[in-house]
């Protein structure tokens, strides 16, 4: 018997029709926290975005733990992991 760890992530994905016109302006430092606006449109350094919350599923509990929380899609480019491109910085 194998045993699965489910984990998650916010994804915060480009896209270039906004799905409401109430919206939120979001800095660098509001990247941590995309909890906080999920199944909403942000706008990010004149980009507009659409966060939503994804899970998957991990064969360790290790794993899981050290995945990333918060991921950026730009259009027809990978997600990246917003740590590693704070990093980057």
């Amino acid at each position: 018997m194998i045993t699965m760890y489910e984990g998650g992530r916010y994804l915060m994905k480009e896209t270039k029709q906004p799905k409401y016109l109430d919206f939120f302006d979001l800095e660098d430092k509001h990247l941590s926290v995309l909890a906080v606006y999920v199944d909403q449109t942000v706008r990010y350094k004149n980009k507009w975005f659409f966060i939503t919350y994804k899970t998957k599923l991990f064969y360790s509990k290790k794993d899981r733990d050290n995945y990333a929380e918060n991921w950026i899609k730009y259009l027809y480019k990978q997600p990246i992991n917003l740590t590693k491109q704070e990093e980057i910085r």
